[in-house]
């Protein structure tokens, strides 16, 4: 019974995942004959029972459920939270409507659903101070799970985007200084390279096209990434237009203040090696390394002096 009670969590979280495949997985199109000939056939309302009964069990059963479920999120969720997470959602780039603010709270309620479950595993063999806070650990690792892997995805993305901004500026750089437009730099700059960051400049070019001003571009820019290092090249560049000033002067300083703070970052980082690697040295690696070469020399001293 322990081990059946042990191995249910797994086959829950199995078939949780083999449900949302099946959700999210494509289903057949109806043909383009069956719509045709619906004006042709004597029973209209048979043949469309035929045809709903040809869609997925996604479209007739798992889509409105989902659907269902995520209207009843959003009315019970303050606006505020829901505002929050989308934003997260757009920092980092899955602003497309694949995935919603609803969908994280859905995630969020299930997995704090798993963790219940498996608190209540835990509290089942006897209660007790030490079962009790292993069982509530439980419940808060799952609810915190989805919004945790939610920032994290943000806050790699912004470190791609940092560390690529340097040789994306001097990119735009040297494409200004040969004579093309800030603009078509920009858009040279998101054809020909790669990560968030070239994605977000192609946006910035389609945001241009479809009527915005450069500054409001630049605006929505900021607004779908918020990187530091970003925002003080949108205002030198706004700065630049402003004043009349040189823009592959501008770039090229810009270019080589982000070099020099890159370079203060990673002089940072190989100075924290040090700190970091004492504990796990101290704790785990000598206490190892003594016991090895100590451990048959005290054993022999032991059973010569026993």
């Amino acid at each position: 019974m322990n081990v059946f009670m042990l191995y249910l969590p797994a086959v829950c979280v199995v078939g949780g995942i083999a449900l949302i495949w099946r959700s999210v997985a494509v289903s057949d199109p109806i043909s383009v004959q069956d719509l045709q000939h619906l004006d042709e056939l004597d029973n209209p309302t048979n043949t469309l029972r035929r045809v709903g009964l040809q869609k997925s069990m996604n479209d007739r059963v798992l889509g409105p459920m989902a659907h269902a479920l995520t209207e009843r999120i959003r009315q019970v969720t303050p606006v505020g939270r829901l505002e929050a997470i989308q934003h997260k959602l757009v920092l980092a780039g899955m602003e497309d409507g694949k995935v919603s603010a609803e969908a994280v709270l859905g995630a969020k309620l299930v997995a704090t659903l798993i963790g219940v479950f498996i608190g209540v595993l835990m509290l089942s063999d006897g209660i007790s101070t030490g079962s009790i806070f292993r069982a509530g650990l439980a419940v808060g690792v799952a609810y915190l799970v989805p919004e945790t892997l939610l920032k994290r995805r943000v806050e790699d993305r912004q470190k791609q985007i940092e560390y690529a901004l340097p040789d994306t500026i001097d990119q735009i750089t040297v494409t200004v200084e040969a004579g093309l437009s800030f603009d078509g730099a920009i858009q040279r700059a998101g054809e020909e390279g790669n990560g968030p960051l070239a994605d977000e400049f192609l946006k910035v070019v389609n945001d241009m096209q479809i009527g915005m001003t450069r500054e409001e571009a630049l605006e929505t820019l900021l607004e779908r990434t918020d990187v530091p290092s970003l925002r003080g090249f949108v205002l030198s560049i706004r700065q630049a237009s402003r004043y009349g000033l040189p823009i592959a002067r501008v770039l090229r300083v810009q270019a080589n203040e982000m070099r020099e703070k890159r370079r203060a970052r990673a002089e940072e980082k190989a100075m924290q090696i040090p700190v970091k690697i004492t504990f796990p040295l101290v704790f785990c690696i000598l206490p190892a390394l003594f016991l090895v070469i100590l451990g048959p020399a005290g054993i022999q001293i032991t059973q010569n002096f026993g």
